[in-house]
């Protein structure tokens, strides 16, 4: 791992272990991680260098920052957070601008335009084909009821996330072919539980 994206990742992790994120059931440190982990994958099956993947890798862990300070719109400050950082360690400009953008991509609805972006937000909602799906879609909805207050009923929850989820499409080739074949198998808990 190059020494900037270890940085990056040290304090990123740090911002989201100091501040109220710690406590939150989806957007934490270990959904970082894993967007982290999923941009490597997604990144690498799209045939990207490591210098392409470099800022993407960055991108990822400032995504869910500007949650210390914001939930909804916090895209913004997760890219403001990046900027900040990267200026002060010399980053190239072209490389920021993609930094920003792929944050900034990963905004519902997602509308991507680069593949950098296409596989940002592929990472982001990577979640939905995975093998806790039915549960990371349980922590979501207790983490909207302590934020945003939110006190829809399980049921109306489950239709709501069940409509999302089948209405979701992923942008990347690795998207498409894993993660859509995936998503169409992890379905099944999510729509006999909204029935």
């Amino acid at each position: 791992m190059k020494p900037l994206i270890k940085i990056a990742k040290e304090h990123c992790t740090n911002i989201l272990k100091l501040s109220r994120c710690k406590w939150l059931p989806f957007h934490n440190v270990r959904h970082t991680l894993e967007v982290f982990e999923n941009v490597k994958k997604i990144a690498t099956y799209e045939g990207l260098s490591f210098e392409e993947q470099e800022p993407l890798l960055i991108a990822s862990l400032f995504q869910d920052t500007g949650i210390a300070k914001l939930y909804m719109g916090h895209e913004y400050i997760g890219a403001a957070n990046a900027l900040e950082f990267l200026k002060m360690h010399h980053y190239p400009i072209e490389k920021i601008e993609v930094v920003i953008k792929c944050i900034l991509a990963t905004q519902i609805p997602q509308k991507p335009k680069s593949m950098a972006e296409k596989i940002m937000c592929d990472a982001d909602l990577a979640y939905l084909a995975g093998p806790n799906a039915y549960e990371k879609s349980l922590a979501l909805q207790k983490e909207w009821g302590l934020f945003l207050g939110s006190r829809q009923m399980d049921e109306e929850w489950k239709l709501q996330h069940l409509n999302f989820f089948e209405n979701h499409y992923f942008f990347s080739r690795y998207g498409k072919s894993v993660l859509e074949a995936n998503r169409i198998i992890d379905i099944t808990p999510l729509e006999k539980s909204a029935i």
